[in-house]
């Protein structure tokens, strides 16, 4: 805002450094020397950090990556995964674990080329963004292996266009001219 020209008192008073960085409040100053806070409160913190991007790593840390809703601990799957040698044996791995894999085959070249932590578990909103979830904190957000959040999208989807959703997730066309 300082920068367009449009910056307000109370973004002034943030840039300063008295204000918390996430509703602006007046801070509280350590008493320790080079200790410095931008947020007035640990929830402040929190919540500031969510919305910075740092999302995956705090519910891994108060999840650690286990699914919430089929129990599978999509970590340590990852981690078997990636230290076996090549796609051959990863693709035995997620086979004996019933992983279901993605449909497309760039997809599933690159989760067995070089997996990564991503491909195997999300942080979800519980109740989804698209629904009025989005301005939340961690208490609506949860582990979700990438099967059952593939689960849950098609789901959502289902209910916001209000009919069934093909294998790809597009409204089945049938149900234009079904009465």
């Amino acid at each position: 805002h300082r920068l367009a020209g449009t910056a307000t008192a109370a973004d002034e008073y943030v840039l300063a450094g008295r204000g918390c960085a996430w509703c602006g409040g007046r801070l509280h100053f350590s008493t320790l020397p080079g200790v410095r806070s931008l947020y007035c409160s640990h929830k402040c913190g929190e919540e500031g950090r969510v919305r910075q991007g740092q999302i995956r790593e705090r519910v891994f840390g108060l999840e650690g990556g286990t699914c919430g809703t089929c129990g599978t601990d999509a970590r340590a799957l990852y981690l078997r995964v990636r230290a076996l040698s090549g796609p051959p044996e990863r693709m035995g791995a997620l086979l004996d674990a019933g992983w279901r894999l993605p449909t497309s085959k760039t997809a599933v070249d690159c989760l067995l080329q070089d997996p990564k932590e991503h491909h195997f578990w999300q942080a979800d909103h519980a109740v989804p963004v698209a629904e009025g979830g989005g301005g939340c904190g961690l208490d609506n957000l949860r582990t979700l292996c990438t099967m059952c959040h593939r689960k849950e999208t098609e789901k959502q989807l289902r209910r916001r266009h209000g009919g069934p959703m093909s294998q790809e997730g597009q409204a089945d066309i049938r149900q234009f001219w079904s009465k």
